[in-house]
């Protein structure tokens, strides 16, 4: 009887050992786990962040030449405006086409590129007076006001290439 009670005690003995043993392994193995898991996903996030980076870059390159390629077009609409009231012209004029063209670069600028607002806002204060102008002129076919008007499209010439400057003097930030 001896015998069977100690071979009891050995067999709960050795599977408290060995349960004891499972459990400290497994505990173990979970902390390492979830070191994996922690280290996997830390690794994942900096893997997003560069690839939202690289996205971010992109969208904002294509902006950027969006402004350009629209700041070309807007300044193309005052010089042809130009042109058709030197050449006693007929054509048509799209006042809005010219709103529109402003307010595109005016909005793409303030939500993408906070560095050119102000350059891009006095650009704009001073192409709306010359289009008013040459938009007057064409329309009245008078030559008053030219020294006014010749004014305004040096102001214009000046503020362009003051924006397109600081275009230039952002480009790596944003190319």
């Amino acid at each position: 009887m001896d015998a069977l009670i100690a071979g009891v005690i050995g067999v709960i003995a050795g599977g408290g050992v060995s349960f004891v043993a499972n459990y400290f392994l497994n505990v173990q193995r979970y902390k390492q786990d979830t070191k994996k898991q922690n280290s996997d996903h830390d690794h994942n996030l900096a893997k997003q962040k560069t690839e939202y980076d690289y996205e971010r870059q992109i969208f904002l390159r294509q902006k950027y030449e969006d402004l350009v390629f629209r700041l070309i077009d807007f300044s193309m609409i005052l010089r042809s405006l130009d042109l058709n009231v030197q050449q006693q012209g007929t054509r048509q004029i799209n006042i809005n086409e010219f709103i529109e063209k402003g307010g595109q670069i005016e909005v793409i600028t303030v939500l993408y590129f906070p560095k050119l607002v102000d350059e891009c806002k006095r650009f704009l204060d001073v192409a709306n007076p010359l289009f008013v102008s040459q938009y007057n002129r064409h329309h009245n076919s008078t030559n008053s006001n030219s020294d006014n008007l010749e004014s305004l499209k040096v102001k214009f010439d000046e503020r362009y290439d003051e924006l397109y400057s600081e275009i230039q003097k952002y480009k790596s930030d944003y190319t």
